[in-house]
């Protein structure tokens, strides 16, 4: 070999050991899928309702409660739930998406019937995410972390 190949293929290797060691950052954000989220996890989240013409109608509420995404884009769910102080026990199932950029949506329906839609978005291994309610008259926000 000369000395030109030998600097080439030391390049080379140089290059294939940072991308091992630090990964492509191109797709390091690309490795989500509903996959990612499985397992049983621990939430809060706040917000305030903001329709309705009186006072009374615009509530602030709190939730906090545990999650069972199965990996498929189905989840369920309980928590227990304060409106405006008066405390209900919720249980609730949908479905999710989760793209390969860690980002996507949750969809449930409670017993009381509400329906609930919020864009998520995941850390690259799923331990934990953060949400923000997407229905119109509503002010919320929270995070999960898989336990």
């Amino acid at each position: 070999m000369t000395f030109r190949s030998l600097r080439i293929l030391a390049i080379a290797g140089l290059a294939i050991g940072a991308s091992v060691l630090w990964g492509d950052p191109s797709s390091a954000a690309d490795k989500c899928s509903p996959r990612t989220l499985k397992g049983e996890y621990i939430y809060a989240l706040s917000g305030f309702k903001t329709a309705g013409d009186s006072a009374a109608q615009r509530t602030p509420f709190a939730q906090a409660g545990n999650e069972q995404f199965k990996g498929d884009g189905t989840m369920s769910g309980a928590g227990t739930m304060s409106s405006n102080g008066v405390i209900a026990k919720v249980t609730y199932k949908g479905t999710y998406t989760l793209n390969a950029d860690c980002s996507g949506t949750v969809t449930f329906t409670d017993n009381q019937g509400q329906v609930g839609h919020f864009d998520i978005f995941a850390d690259n291994d799923g331990d934990s995410f953060t949400y923000v309610q997407t229905d119109a008259g509503i002010v919320s926000a929270g995070w999960e972390r898989r336990h």
